[in-house]
């Protein structure tokens, strides 16, 4: 309803992987850009506090997996069965000893099945 009522276009918030390891979390990244759940178009980036070393580099050598797409979060992969992509590079979070990677759902992007469970005036 408080999407409905205030014309908000975007939901937004951060998908953690508990990963650490830059070659597990860019072959995650990877394996998203692979199905199209990825975009740079918001040129969103952690800043240099939680920034991997080298992410271009991490993210060039990286091999896709799609097996690894069935392992992620339940949370993450929920947003992404209803239209989510991943923005930008993942961000290092050594405190919860995680990588967090910036979810955005654009509401005009939402997966018709979300649409009509949770708002039949949106599709």
């Amino acid at each position: 309803r408080y999407i409905s009522e205030t014309g908000t276009r975007y939901l937004f918030g951060c998908s953690s992987i508990d990963s650490t390891d830059p070659k597990e979390v860019f072959k995650v990244v990877k394996s998203l850009e692979a199905k199209n759940n990825v975009s740079y178009e918001f040129k969103i980036n952690p800043t240099d506090k939680y920034t991997f070393d080298q992410p271009e580099s991490h993210l060039e050598s990286a091999k896709p997996d799609p097996k690894i797409l069935r392992s992620l979060p339940p949370l993450l992969r929920s947003y992404l069965h209803a239209g989510s992509k991943v923005h930008g590079f993942p961000a290092l979070d050594e405190d919860f000893k995680c990588a967090d990677l910036f979810t955005i759902l654009d509401l005009r992007q939402l997966n018709k099945k979300f649409a009509e469970r949770y708002n039949p005036q949106w599709t």
